[in-house]
């Protein structure tokens, strides 16, 4: 899977300017970084989008690295941070989330949930988020924030040559395959690995090494 920031309207202009940053980029890790150590208090705002993502963790570790750096800089105190989620609460699995949440209280962090970024205007430095139904449907309705540092977790699709192969895939472009055997459900002799799955698991690490483990089974089994 690939990080598509174009999804989000004035997104890729805003990365190249000051206040805007993602490490979902490895380009933009050091600018990230230089920024955070230099933000003199604000409104600091934190997204996570309404599409699969490369380590959905990731997000709010960057929020609460960025919350050590303000406190260890001492502008903890002039600064509001803020996260706007496009799911139904701070983390998708539950039993997290539970533990999250006392995280995100005792940091005093605001947390907005069913809202997705869709536009960032860089001027006015004013970020949109389509405001999201308990399906994760746009209702139609949209809300901004104001922003002195804004870190995106940009969209994410599958790459384009699957995107493309409609023969293998479901209709959003996912390798279509049966989640326990990891084969896919066009063809019996094609094994699907990683974050290019349609399967429910987090696009992660840990992800793959249980991949593995029936990989190892299901392939010599095929063969």
């Amino acid at each position: 899977m690939i990080s598509m920031q174009s999804l989000v309207e004035g997104l890729p202009e805003a990365l190249k300017l000051k206040g805007v940053n993602s490490i979902y980029l490895p380009e933009l890790a050091q600018k990230t970084d230089q920024e955070l150590h230099s933000f003199k208090g604000g409104h600091a705002l934190f997204t996570f989008p309404n599409t699969p993502i490369k380590c959905a963790g990731a997000p709010q570790k960057i929020m609460y690295i960025s919350d050590d750096i303000f406190r260890q800089n001492g502008v903890r105190d002039k600064t509001k941070i803020t996260y706007c989620t496009s799911l139904g609460r701070v983390f998708g699995v539950k039993k997290y989330a539970d533990t999250l949440m006392k995280i995100v209280e005792s940091k005093d962090i605001e947390l907005n949930v069913r809202r997705n970024l869709i536009k960032v205007d860089a001027i006015t430095r004013t970020a949109t988020f389509e405001i999201l139904d308990e399906d994760a449907v746009p209702t139609g309705e949209t809300v901004s924030f104001k922003y002195d540092f804004l870190h995106a977790a940009p969209p994410c699709s599958p790459v384009k040559p699957l995107r493309d192969c409609h023969e293998l895939t479901d209709s959003k472009g996912w390798l279509d395959v049966n989640p326990d055997t990891l084969l896919s459900k066009k063809f019996d002799n094609i094994f699907g690995m990683g974050d290019c799955l349609n399967t429910s698991n987090a696009k992660t690490g840990a992800a793959i090494s249980s991949q593995m483990r029936a990989m190892s089974k299901n392939l010599p089994a095929l063969l």
